[in-house]
């Protein structure tokens, strides 16, 4: 059963840093929030879209791949793409094939909005707000 250690703060405050320091320290792996967001819920003003809102991410997948962890099952999802600012279907599948996670000790999960919905904070052991001044 991997742990799970959440790690929530404001965008660019470093939280896939952190992530990424702790992932070589105890060889263990990261889900990113980022990789959940929804291409058909993003709200756009003109031409800039708005990535600050918990409603862009597909909460029911990210919480498929934190109980597959929590069980010890290796995950499998389809990611967000900003570059092409697309989901995995039928366009991007030619281009990016589905995202595997294999369950580690501990597992590592960040973003802005991990601690949003309540079914995936009670999935979470640790839960750590990451603020860099």
């Amino acid at each position: 059963m991997s742990y799970l250690v959440g790690i929530s703060g404001a965008r660019g405050s470093g939280k896939h840093s952190v992530c990424r320091a702790l992932q070589t320290e105890f060889k263990s792996e990261i889900v990113s929030m980022e990789k959940f967001f929804s291409d058909r819920r993003v709200f756009r003003y003109g031409d800039i879209a708005d990535w600050d809102r918990p409603e862009i991410i597909r909460y029911l997948s990210f919480r498929d791949v934190l109980s597959d962890l929590k069980q010890n099952k290796t995950t499998i999802f389809k990611p967000f793409s900003r570059k092409d600012e697309r989901v995995s279907d039928e366009y991007t599948y030619k281009k990016k094939t589905n995202e595997y996670i294999k369950p580690t000790k501990i597992v590592f999960v960040e973003g802005s909005y991990i601690f949003y919905e309540e079914e995936i904070r009670n999935l979470i052991d640790l839960r750590i707000f990451w603020m860099f001044l």
